[in-house]
């Protein structure tokens, strides 16, 4: 996005990822962790989230597969 260019800090999406990670530690599936990482947008970026509950789900199911991957090998 070019937003660190644009004098918005280096820190800007710390607590996010934060949260985020925390959420893989938490999650037994991929659709616990999209339905985690969807409450996360939707409290730090105050967006109507809920509109796009199969986009979540579909990127905690790919995150936690590729977590789970690489976990065993």
């Amino acid at each position: 996005l070019g937003l660190i260019g644009q004098g918005a800090p280096g820190d800007e999406y710390d607590d996010e990822v934060r949260r985020i990670l925390g959420a893989l530690d938490h999650s037994r599936s991929g659709e616990e962790l999209g339905s985690r990482v969807q409450a996360i947008f939707r409290e730090s970026f105050e967006i109507d989230a809920d509109r796009d509950v199969s986009f979540f789900q579909e990127l905690g199911r790919e995150i936690f597969s590729k977590i789970q991957s690489s976990r065993q090998g």
